[in-house]
């Protein structure tokens, strides 16, 4: 599957997949209406979070 790394409180690193973040974005009772991924190359992550349930992903153009 597909995994993204997110930092945790203490700036560690936790991968996480994208069906628990899938599960989150459920779990949570919102409708996630728009996620803005700033990072660059990040068309693979704003995928993962089209396919977990945004509504609307802006990221940052893959491949310059």
């Amino acid at each position: 599957g597909n995994y993204l790394l997110f930092e945790t409180n203490d700036g560690e690193g936790e991968l996480v997949s994208e069906k628990v973040l899938q599960e989150f974005i459920t779990s949570s009772n919102t409708n996630l209406e728009f996620v803005f991924v700033a990072s660059c190359y990040s068309e693979f992550a704003g995928k993962i979070f089209l396919n977990a349930g945004a509504k609307h992903v802006i990221c940052v153009k893959s491949g310059f």
